[in-house]
């Protein structure tokens, strides 16, 4: 169970905000929350549907929808065992400050076929920074060019 953020403690913050604390302090409260971390993901889906045209699953317009998703990304999570379905290392649900390197290993959605929407079938959770390589490039593509890196650094660094 995710402990629960009072508004006395969003309160709590905001005041030392404006008295000249510190940004990092309200992460650490909204970090403290995966509820929150979900449900802003599934908003920022909302969003991007809406304002770049991309199709969304039936379930998951609306504010009622919004929790739906939040609920079925935070299952996707725990089914692939906390870990990148591309890399297979462990995702954070951290939110930085700003996207910095810190957020490399967050846990972001990644439509496996770029051309199609947000559905069920078409969602895996990777970390950012396989889901700003891999761009748009279907998965063997991505891969193949992974490939071409790894072995152009093998040949860089024997010579």
């Amino acid at each position: 169970q995710s402990p629960r953020v009072s508004q006395q403690q969003i309160a709590n913050i905001e005041y030392a905000l404006s008295r000249g604390g510190r940004y990092a302090d309200l992460m650490d409260i909204i970090n403290a929350n995966s509820d929150k971390f979900w449900l802003n993901m599934a908003k920022q889906i909302q969003i991007r549907c809406s304002e770049e045209g991309y199709s969304l699953y039936k379930n998951w317009k609306d504010k009622e929808g919004r929790l739906t998703l939040s609920k079925w990304l935070e299952k996707t999570y725990n089914s692939q065992n906390k870990l990148c379905a591309i890399s297979k290392t462990e995702m954070t649900l951290k939110v930085a400050e700003s996207k910095s390197i810190n957020n490399s290993y967050k846990c972001s959605p990644d439509r496996k076929n770029s051309n199609r929407g947000y559905y069920p079938s078409n969602i895996w959770l990777v970390t950012t920074w396989v889901n700003m390589m891999k761009s748009n490039f279907p998965l063997d593509i991505f891969l193949d060019r992974i490939s071409i890196l790894y072995e152009s650094r093998k040949l860089n660094d024997k010579t």
